[in-house]
């Protein structure tokens, strides 16, 4: 019995014919009925005859590249290099796990061997969708006895990996009787920094040698975890190794070093790269400098590369970013028609950043325009554009797309919410403010961040809703909602509301955020009581307060005019 798959993803008309090959049972049954009476003595030695075979199922194949492609033709060893070399061959993932099926459809004499089962699960690795399927190759591996195949098992863990269920793959490795370093190299990649540096000391320990590969998986995890220390070792013994020189890894501990946030030594390890014609290491570098809010080294770098690197969408998506940290229109512009001088195909990132750039820039009409025009929205260029509205004013716009969102049925998210609640607050709109919020919460089921609750409360004191706002930070845990006085007391001072800011310096008092104890001390928060104070006529209480930022060094920030 053929296995049964589920390829909810995989949509295309491309693959009609393969969500009609892979049904239920009984329409598997009667398949394979049909398929013992057409298919006789079929040879599957040629990719051609893998064709006509299939045609002669009575399945239509014209509409699959890989049948119409001139490297079907190409020799083939084997029966089962052939399965693996046609999937390789394919035009999606779907295509491979087609001709396997119909391979045990077809009651041919034909197994697939220790070649076929790794081509197959590396293919269940590329789709979430198929992960499913993926764990089904295995009992059929079980079943077939290549359970004990070293490179099957080094698929499996893989595969495990990439499925993020470290646990299963941890039990394939204990399993095997002999392992490899490719063994190692896939469990490690599987696990999580800690774990990974763990299984590096235990490699030491069985006397097995790295190589880049398995330092290149443990930087790149380190990166991800923001563990420079962890990565610092890792980088470390690649030097004392000798594979420092190893481009690759060089690349990796890069990554690493700008995902930690530090430039520096990313730029060392840059400059002293000979050859710099990867425009991944760029971009990388170009991606850091806009994440730590150095748009203008990013831009430097940019002009660096222009000559001699070829750029590609993750290059624009970085710069756009930057032109749009600095409001430089003028920048923006020039990297947009660098964009459309080289051709590069917009897709939703760069699409999504183009509205970006120009709504933060003040060029709103032209990011309504890229927005209308755009084929492939999705829930973060809605947001963007919200986004944008909102902070330009026009609240009421904001809102009437975000109802156009839900109509077209995307739903919003966690972010698409505080765009949405920011364009209220913005353009003072209490009462919808309010449905936003209720909405977000009844009907989506997403709990409020202190994201979400501070734009409220902003919208509520703005108007001089100070009880209502009060009502809300109640609602927030304890330990965030500093984030939120600041607001309030600034407000009780605008409103002249000395009874609920006296009750609210009380709260600040509890917390201690306004004492004389060694603690962390936010000037701002110092400044502000002591206004209060003054406005409420405590000059004893104003005495003290400033008594007190005297002893901690706080001083006032200086204002400073734009004029």
């Amino acid at each position: 019995m053929g296995l049964q798959f589920l390829l909810k993803e995989v949509t295309n008309d491309h693959h009609h014919h393969l969500l009609l090959l892979l049904s239920s049972d009984d329409e598997a049954e009667g398949t394979n009925e049909a398929t013992n009476e057409a298919t006789v003595n079929v040879s599957f030695s040629r990719g051609q005859n893998l064709r006509r075979s299939l045609v002669l199922d009575g399945i239509d194949v014209t509409g699959y590249p890989i049948f119409n492609d001139a490297k079907v033709e190409k020799a083939i060893a084997s029966v089962a290099d052939e399965c693996v070399s046609v999937a390789d061959e394919c035009s999606s993932v779907a295509d491979a796990i087609f001709i396997y099926n119909h391979f045990l459809k077809s009651n041919s004499n034909i197994s697939p061997d220790h070649h076929t089962y790794p081509a197959l699960i590396t293919a269940c690795s590329r789709l979430p969708s198929l992960l499913s399927i993926g764990k089904q190759l295995h009992a059929r591996i079980i079943i077939t006895g290549f359970n004990n195949d070293i490179y099957v098992q080094n698929s499996l863990i893989h595969f495990y990996g990439f499925a993020d269920e470290k646990n299963n793959a941890r039990k394939v490795f204990d399993s095997m009787p002999q392992r490899d370093l490719t063994t190692w190299n896939c469990l490690i990649a599987a696990h999580s920094h800690d774990d990974a540096l763990i299984l590096l000391r235990k490699m030491k320990l069985n006397g097995i040698d790295v190589d880049s590969i398995t330092l290149m998986n443990i930087l790149n995890a380190c990166g991800r975890e923001r563990d420079q220390k962890g990565g610092e070792i890792v980088h470390g013994l690649g030097l004392k190794t000798g594979l420092g020189s190893d481009s690759k890894l060089r690349k990796s501990a890069m990554g690493m070093y700008v995902k930690c946030s530090d430039m520096i030594s990313a730029e060392k390890l840059f400059d002293e790269m000979t050859i710099r014609t990867d425009v991944i290491i760029w971009n990388s570098l170009i991606h850091g400098y806009v994440q730590l809010n150095r748009p203008n080294d990013a831009l430097k770098l940019f002009m660096r590369m222009e000559n001699t690197i070829e750029k590609d969408e993750t290059t624009v998506v970085s710069l756009l970013a930057a032109s749009a940290a600095l409001l430089n229109l003028n920048y923006g512009k020039q990297i947009h028609s660098f964009l459309l001088r080289k051709n590069i195909n917009y897709d939703k990132f760069i699409e999504t950043a183009l509205i970006d750039m120009y709504s933060k820039c003040g060029n709103l009409e032209k990011a309504l325009l890229i927005f209308k025009n755009s084929k492939s929205k999705d829930v973060y260029t809605w947001t963007t554009m919200i986004q944008g509205l909102a902070n330009n004013g026009r609240g009421y716009e904001s809102l009437n797309l975000l109802n156009e969102m839900e109509n077209q049925g995307i739903k919003p998210n966690s972010a698409t919410f505080v765009s949405a609640l920011t364009g209220c607050g913005k353009s003072g709109l209490v009462e919808q403010g309010c449905e936003v919020f209720k909405k977000m919460v009844e009907i989506y089921g997403i709990k409020p961040r202190i994201e979400h609750f501070g734009c409220l409360i902003d919208l509520l004191i703005g108007c001089g809703k100070m009880e209502m706002a009060m009502e809300f930070i109640e609602m927030i845990d304890e330990e965030e909602r500093i984030v939120v006085y600041k607001s309030f007391l600034n407000g009780c001072i605008d409103d002249c509301r000395i009874d609920l800011g006296l009750k609210f310096v009380d709260e600040l008092c509890k917390f201690g955020l306004i004492s004389d104890h060694d603690c962390d001390h936010d000037d701002a928060i110092f400044v502000m009581v002591s206004n209060f104070y003054a406005l409420a006529g405590e000059w004893f209480r104003v005495g003290e307060i400033r008594k007190m930022m005297r002893s901690f060094d706080l001083v006032k920030e200086q204002g400073i005019s734009s004029i």
